[in-house]
């Protein structure tokens, strides 16, 4: 029956759009950088949101360093709304013990998903200098395309022209997305390099 209150949709809706529109924000930004960094030369080693930071945040030397921001992502609206509902329908048939299994399902997902492609990235970045410019054009490039993509998305969710994919779908696309993007610069530098 809470998931039938009017109030609950509005808020559901309102959350996709505000992070659409928060992704159109991010891939605007990054596609400007791109656009204003001469061909063939370094991109950043940070991205926008490095400007607005302490000098401080850059020189992390401890894995364990990103815990803290996970949490704070762990806490965003976005996710928080997600896990309310998983929780909710969990508990209809399965009790506190069901919506327990769907979070930990949820967070063990987002860890692997995360950390697989926190590792291509990092073996990108210890690549080769070649390589590494060139992989940070093309990656720069994927997220840009990434963001648009899935912001038409967040932003079609709640009406009939909806796109019919899941969750599952949506991860498969983003981690193929990231993969394609850095064997095509390890191909192209090792072209380039032969």
């Amino acid at each position: 029956e809470f998931l039938e209150v009017p109030f609950s949709n509005s808020v559901l809706q309102v959350s996709g759009v505000l992070s659409a529109g928060l992704l159109f924000i991010i891939g605007s930004l990054n596609l400007a950088r791109v656009v204003t960094v001469p061909t063939g030369s370094a991109v950043l080693s940070h991205g926008v949101i490095g400007h607005l930071l302490p000098r401080r945040f850059f020189n992390v030397t401890h894995p364990m360093s990103a815990v803290p921001i996970g949490a704070l992502f762990g806490l965003g609206f976005e996710t928080a709304s997600q896990m309310s509902a998983w929780a909710l329908a969990g508990t209809m048939g399965y009790g506190l013990f069901g919506a327990l299994l769907i979070g930990v399902a949820f967070s063990m997902g987002m860890v692997v998903t995360d950390s697989i492609n926190g590792l291509i990235v990092r073996r990108m970045y210890l690549a080769a200098t070649t390589m590494a410019i060139q992989g940070n054009w093309m990656m720069t490039l994927t997220v840009v395309g990434l963001a648009y993509v899935v912001g038409i998305i967040k932003l079609l969710q709640p009406t009939s022209f909806a796109l019919p994919i899941s969750d599952l779908g949506l991860t498969i696309l983003v981690l193929g997305a990231v993969l394609l993007a850095f064997v095509s610069a390890l191909v192209k530098a090792k072209i380039r390099i032969a």
